[in-house]
């Protein structure tokens, strides 16, 4: 799957990733995000096609955000925890 990867960034709410749709891929990310969502409960695993991609979003409330983006390695802009901060 990591060869599908476009990238990720990070958004107020945690994370944001996109990969190409390629055949195999979207499947694979089914299946990770069941066992993303068994594991780590607080936050919101999603997945959406969009175009030639899949969209992939991983969100949670307060520091659940912040918790996300570390998991992920994916810092805010300027080094912030939260939003605003």
């Amino acid at each position: 799957m990591a060869r599908a990867s476009l990238g990720g960034s990070p958004t107020a709410e945690g994370v944001r990733f996109e990969l190409r749709a390629e055949p195999g891929v979207p499947e694979e990310l089914d299946a990770l995000l069941r066992l993303e969502r068994e594991c780590c409960g607080f936050a919101a695993w999603s997945m959406r096609p969009e175009g030639h991609r899949v969209v992939v979003e991983v969100a949670a409330d307060g520091i659940g955000a912040t918790v996300v983006r570390q998991m992920f390695g994916l810092d805010l802009p300027g080094g912030r925890e939260e939003p605003g901060g």
